[in-house]
């Protein structure tokens, strides 16, 4: 069934609510739009392209073979560790940010949105179920939460400007608040990144913010993504 969270708002002024609505929109990889392209770098193949539907054009792509992964069930996954999206262009986030992100957990690898080489967020699950591991550009920060009680989730990152963390799972479970960072920026490229691909599983919505939402901001972003992906109760 569903998960049952009261959250099913959906209205901004009495307009029906849509994510693109809302200010400092940095990326919106939506549930559902994925895609296998005709060949985006000329070379004969077919392509992967993910479209962001923020409307900042920053779409995430894959023209190489090897590494592509696939999309299923409106989801992107990876066949192996080596698989990743490209972004148009490289995401900084200064001070306060918002991200929303669903995982379908499968696999027993980490998985990571951000910069093979720089700044990362990674997510533990199988080997690693009980640790959140964000490294900014100053070192590794290591966060321990609640490992995922279903196999598909959605979590919540925020961080304000004096660099406190918090971030809640399925809505109403908090696993980490005030947990101090030590950098002021996080610039990320890929989705996910360098070695520590999703690795069979799926990564079905990424949003984010440049900015704190209010909390009825939240609540509808929430009541949309969870209503699109169909997340379910253990």
């Amino acid at each position: 069934m569903k998960l049952g969270l009261g959250l099913n708002i959906k209205t901004s002024g009495g307009t029906p609510f849509s994510i693109d609505s809302l200010s400092g929109l940095s990326l919106w990889l939506k549930f559902n739009t994925g895609q296998t392209t005709p060949d985006i770098d000329t070379d004969g193949d077919t392509d992967i392209k993910w479209s962001d539907s923020s409307g900042n054009n920053n779409h995430a792509t894959q023209s190489t073979d090897a590494v592509q992964g696939s999309f299923d069930a409106g989801s992107w996954s990876s066949a192996d560790n080596s698989d990743f999206l490209n972004l148009t262009s490289n995401i900084t986030l200064t001070d306060d940010f918002t991200i929303f992100i669903v995982f379908v957990f499968e696999g027993t690898n980490d998985t990571f949105i951000g910069s093979s080489t720089g700044d990362f967020m990674r997510f533990g699950h199988g080997n690693v179920a009980t640790t959140y591991k964000s490294k900014f550009s100053g070192g590794l920060s290591t966060i321990t939460m609640t490992a995922p009680t279903t196999e598909k989730a959605l979590f919540k990152i925020e961080r304000n400007a004096t660099d406190k963390l918090e971030i809640k799972q399925n809505s109403t479970t908090t696993l980490v608040t005030n947990a101090a960072l030590n950098a002021s920026n996080f610039v990320f490229n890929k989705i996910p990144a360098g070695s520590f691909g999703l690795s069979n599983d799926f990564l079905s919505e990424l949003v984010i913010f440049d900015r704190i939402l209010t909390a009825s901001e939240i609540a509808n972003v929430e009541a949309d993504i969870l209503d699109r992906t169909s997340l379910t109760a253990d």
